[in-house]
């Protein structure tokens, strides 16, 4: 009985899917789980640092620069890395020419 077997560029092609799709699962858990960790660490700083009302607003202002900043840098880096690099395969290809021979070595 014959295999069938796919090309390898279309086997290429699934696997670059499926690491794009990990990437994308792994940087969303990793944002909740930097939102938890906020939402547990900014009450506790609070209470550590006493109960004026202006020490609770700046707490409360930090984590909001924090939570923005967490945000911006999941697009960032979640848009970085799913956009295809301009001229990947001119660059491949110009990798992966072996040198000129010289002198008809």
């Amino acid at each position: 009985m014959a295999v069938s077997r796919t090309p390898i560029p279309i086997f290429l092609q699934r696997v670059r899917a499926l690491v794009y799709q990990h990437e994308a699962w792994r940087a969303l858990f990793y944002g909740v789980a930097a939102l938890a960790a906020l939402t547990l660490v900014l009450p506790l700083l609070g209470i550590v640092l006493g109960g004026s009302r202006a020490t609770a607003l700046a707490v409360l202002g930090i984590g909001g620069l924090v939570v923005v900043l967490l945000i911006l840098g999941a697009v960032v880096l979640g848009v970085g890395r799913a956009a295809p690099a301009v001229g990947r395969r001119s660059r491949a290809r110009a990798l992966g020419r072996r040198p000129a021979q010289r002198g008809g070595q």
